[in-house]
């Protein structure tokens, strides 16, 4: 039973997690103070790319993202 139910939860947990980037990257790029960052020539400073990596690259976008938000403040 539990395999079942922790492959949904985690997947609902990943949504939930993309989804509040994506809300809060939009409310900070309509008070222009957008979160973006570079790295390896790669800029992200899109909310929609923000959520989309959060959702591919969870362990490594969103550390990342809380990290340049807090530069940002």
């Amino acid at each position: 039973m539990l395999s079942l139910w922790l492959p949904l939860m985690l997947g609902a947990l990943l949504l939930g997690v993309a989804g509040w980037v994506l809300r809060d990257a939009r409310s900070r790029e309509k008070e222009r103070r957008p979160v973006i960052v570079t790295v390896l020539g790669l800029t992200v400073e899109s909310p929609r790319d923000w959520a989309a990596l959060c959702l591919l690259l969870f362990a490594l976008t969103f550390p990342l993202y809380l990290v340049a938000r807090r530069a940002r403040s």
